[in-house]
C-alpha cells in the first residue's frame, strides 16, 4: 500500500516590524512643557484619550504635537519567538488554566517592552535581554497598549506594541528588544528579575537583535519604540 505523503499545514503565520520614532531633546521639553498646561488648566480631556492622567509624555500625545520626530527613525524586521514565549502562546490557544508565567493574557497590566545594547544573537532559550543588569531598560507599555488595531478586536490580525522611554531613561545604544509579561506591580529599570513584584512568573516572550543597531539614544532625547505583529 502506498502511503500518501505527510503534509505540513501552517496554522498560524506571523511577521514583526519595530520601530522606533526618536523625538529630539528641544521637542521633549516643548512636549512637557505642552502637557503640563493642559493638565494644569483642567484640559484633562485633551489628554485623557491617551490614558495621560499625570505629566508622563505618551507616544500618541508626541504624534499629536508634531508632524515627525526631529532625530528620524529607525526600523527593524522579525524577531525570534523564545521558549517561555511559546509556551504562553500554546496555553492561551489551549485555553489551559493560567501556571505561573504561562497563559498570561498580553494585558497592559502585565506587559513590558524592554531594549539593550546586546550584540549577541537571540537564542530560543534566552530569558531576558543579553545586557540585563547593564545597558538595558524595561518598562511597562505605553497606556491602552498592546492592542489589536482597529477598534479592539483582532482586525486583521495586527498587534500593536508601544513604550516612550523618557528622557531619563534607556540612554544607550538600542541593538536588542524584546516583549516580557509578568506578574504584579510593574517598576521600571535594568534588570528583569526586579521589573515584576512577583519574579518567578516572568515569561520572556520574543527577542531580537537587528542587523544594524536602532542607534543610540542620548539624554534628553524621547524616543518611542513601537511593535506590530501581524497574524495570519
Amino acid at each position: 500500500m502506498v502511503h500518501a505523503p505527510a503534509r505540513e499545514i501552517e496554522i498560524i503565520h506571523e511577521r514583526t516590524n519595530a520601530l522606533v520614532e526618536k523625538y529630539s531633546p528641544d521637542q521633549t521639553e516643548y512636549a512637557r512643557r505642552k502637557l503640563h498646561e493642559s493638565l494644569s488648566w483642567g484640559r484633562r480631556l485633551l489628554v485623557a484619550r491617551f490614558g495621560v492622567l499625570a505629566p508622563r509624555i505618551h507616544g500618541d500625545w508626541l504624534r499629536e504635537i508634531f508632524r515627525e520626530p526631529e532625530d528620524g527613525y529607525a526600523t527593524a524586521p522579525g524577531n525570534l519567538l523564545v521558549s517561555a514565549g511559546l509556551a504562553n502562546i500554546s496555553y492561551l490557544l489551549l485555553g489551559t488554566a493560567a501556571s505561573g508565567a504561562n497563559g498570561r493574557p498580553l494585558s497592559n497590566a502585565n506587559t513590558c517592552c524592554g531594549v539593550g545594547a546586546g550584540t549577541t544573537a537571540a537564542v530560543v532559550g534566552d530569558t531576558k535581554l543579553t545586557d540585563d543588569a547593564g545597558s538595558a531598560w524595561y518598562q511597562q507599555m505605553d497606556a491602552t497598549y498592546p492592542s489589536w488595531a482597529g477598534t479592539g478586536t483582532a482586525n486583521g490580525g495586527q498587534l500593536d506594541g508601544q513604550c516612550t522611554v523618557p528622557s531619563s531613561d534607556g540612554n544607550f545604544a538600542w541593538n536588542e528588544w524584546c516583549w516580557v509579561t509578568g506578574q504584579g506591580v510593574i517598576t521600571a529599570g535594568a534588570t528583569l528579575s526586579s521589573v515584576y513584584a512577583t519574579s518567578a512568573d516572568i515569561a520572556l516572550l520574543n527577542h531580537e537583535v537587528p542587523a544594524s543597531s536602532l542607534g543610540t539614544k542620548g539624554a534628553g532625547a524621547t524616543w518611542v519604540f513601537s511593535t506590530t505583529m501581524t497574524f495570519s
